[in-house]
């Protein structure tokens, strides 16, 4: 078994199911980005593929549904250093934004970010919570996503 701690995948490029494939490596990884844009990863939950990576410090999760969002179920414990979520990530901004703060804050009690970094312009990642402290959260707006090629959690 080759020694990987930094992996990103394209889910929609794999032959087999993602899950599958690198399920016996997720506990030696540290950097994960993982892009599914055609949603291949919906029967799955995230929440599964974190439950084994249990040594990741840097997640990039660039998918077009919900799944991601399992992680606020409280069935999974997270402790990352870094959270990047792309502008794609913005259509559930109402719902995600207050998770999101509360995990920065250390307030949800399984999940919780020292940084979450947003990709995409502020106005498209607009909600109708005006009380919400944003200012925890860090944006790249000239950037739309994470880069795929050299993903480091940076």
């Amino acid at each position: 078994m080759p020694n990987l701690v930094n992996l990103a995948c394209d889910a929609a490029s794999s032959a087999f199911p993602l899950e599958t494939v690198i399920i016996n490596i997720l506990p030696q990884l540290k950097t994960l980005r993982i892009t599914d844009e055609r949603n291949k990863l919906s029967d799955i939950t995230f929440s599964a593929i974190l439950a084994q990576a249990t040594n990741l410090v840097h997640l990039a999760p660039d998918c077009c549904n919900t799944e991601f969002y399992g992680i606020f179920d409280d069935t999974v414990k997270l402790d990352l250093e870094s959270l990047h979520l792309s502008e794609d990530h913005s259509q559930y901004a109402d719902f995600v934004l207050p998770l999101l703060v509360m995990a920065v804050k250390g307030e949800h009690k399984m999940v919780k970010f020292k940084k979450v970094v947003l990709y995409g312009s502020k106005e498209k990642w607009k909600c109708d919570l005006p009380d919400l402290d944003l200012g925890v959260l860090e944006w790249r707006e000239n950037e739309d996503k994470p880069s795929f090629d050299d993903f480091d959690g940076e």
